[in-house]
């Protein structure tokens, strides 16, 4: 938003309230007048129901929401005009910049505020102490959509760039910052003192805290770009006809494959949704399903049917916990051991936001097989893609969180 002297003024917004607890999501507001041009802005709203309090325990049942405008975006200002999109998948440097509106430019990365979003959250919180048991769990089912990357915030014409800046509904999907289930459990169990026993079995047995903290939470849905996409040769037939409509390109006369959808800004070609379930046949690394997306039967010069954010990124389950005893002595002074185990089950835990591979790189062929299983070359009037190679490692998680760690600690307050 813009204050009284026009100048930018930025304001810190809650993106996901389930991070910060129904109470402290707000209302926000600009604090000074408001010229006719909004930069930012972020409304929320919240409320909470205690619909059941007995004595020492709570149940809290709650609603969030918020919706984001004039979000960072970004998009490629020097894109191909979508009439030439068909031409522009099969050309390459200076004839693929003349599709462009400044011919004498390649790619022009655009810096905006045009992106939306929204988020839903039903919000659950118990609370209970059962003699020496302090129990808190949470649980939060939420649904976050963007048309742009929640989670990248310099507008750099990237993964998370419009597809096309003059319909950006194409991209509105699952945000990168979804989670649709969170649930959080934490307990504090203070152990008996054996305040009538000798110095010895209280200050060695007695007093101690077991504490643990339970997570179990859906994995953050991320995109799926094509990164890359080749004509295979040594599938066609012996007699070719290259179609030459296309000039020079890549070295080659004639029209040679250069992408799926032709805008000549790479980064956001998406493949065709193949109707089947992203997480269906989990396994391990394997995490999402390849036959969940196909460049079979897509029409190249065209955007690909898979939505933003269709699938999602492993799922966590972890469990910690901690020992601790504490020992006070001259008033003042305060000793505490503690003994923690971080994932404690050493349960493998893949990850989805480092080493994942998400691009998809296409091997494929174009049109009907001769009876030798050869094609013809792809090209403007030979562009439905009929074959298409193994997609190899797509879908699969190569890093893991730590394993099991214990960690010992001693610590003196005075």
């Amino acid at each position: 938003m813009l204050d009284e002297l026009d100048q930018p003024t930025f304001v810190e917004v809650i993106e996901n309230p389930s991070d910060v607890g129904v109470q402290n999501v707000v209302h926000l507001l600009p604090q000074k007048r408001i010229r006719q041009r909004v930069q930012c802005l972020m409304l929320a709203a919240s409320g909470s129901k205690t619909i059941r309090e007995a004595e020492n325990t709570a149940l809290e049942v709650g609603y969030a929401g918020n919706s984001g405008v004039h979000l960072t975006s970004g998009y490629d200002q020097n894109r191909i005009p979508q009439s030439d999109w068909l031409v522009g998948a099969f050309t390459s440097g200076a004839q693929q910049n003349a599709l462009r509106p400044a011919g004498n430019f390649g790619s022009i990365s655009t810096f905006n505020r045009q992106g939306h979003s929204s988020y839903n959250a039903l919000q659950i919180l118990f609370r209970s102490k059962w003699g020496n048991l302090d129990l808190q769990a949470s649980y939060t089912w939420s649904h976050s959509i963007s048309d742009v990357d929640l989670t990248f915030s310099s507008g750099t014409a990237l993964d998370g760039a419009f597809s096309d800046p003059s319909d950006t509904g194409i991209d509105n999907g699952n945000s990168t910052i979804n989670r649709p289930q969170i649930f959080v459990a934490n307990e504090v169990y203070y152990m008996p003192r054996f305040q009538n026993r000798s110095a010895l079995v209280r200050d060695t047995l007695g007093g101690w805290e077991v504490n643990s903290i339970v997570t179990a939470m859906s994995g953050a849905s991320m995109n799926m770009f094509l990164y890359g996409v080749t004509d295979v040769q040594t599938n066609w037939a012996p007699a070719v006809v290259r179609e030459n409509s296309c000039g020079t390109s890549g070295g080659n006369q004639g029209c040679t494959l250069q992408s799926l959808t032709g805008t000549a800004f790479r980064f956001t070609d998406r493949p065709n949704a193949a109707g089947a379930n992203c997480d269906s046949g989990s396994n391990g690394y394997q995490v999402w399903n390849p036959k969940a997306i196909t460049l079979v039967g897509f029409s190249i010069g065209s955007l690909g049917t898979a939505p933003r954010g269709m699938c999602f990124g492993p799922d966590l389950v972890n469990v910690d916990i901690q020992f601790a005893k504490n020992w006070t002595f001259k008033e003042r002074f305060r000793l505490k051991f503690s003994i923690d185990a971080f994932n404690l089950f050493n349960h493998t835990q893949f990850r989805g936001d480092n080493g994942f591979n998400q691009g998809i790189t296409g091997n494929v062929n174009c049109g009907p097989a001769d009876r030798n299983a050869q094609y013809q070359p792809c090209g403007p009037s030979n562009r439905v893609i009929t074959r298409r190679d193994s997609p190899g490692t797509f879908g699969q998680a190569t890093t893991t969180r730590p394993a099991r760690e214990f960690q010992y600690g001693l610590k003196l307050t005075f």
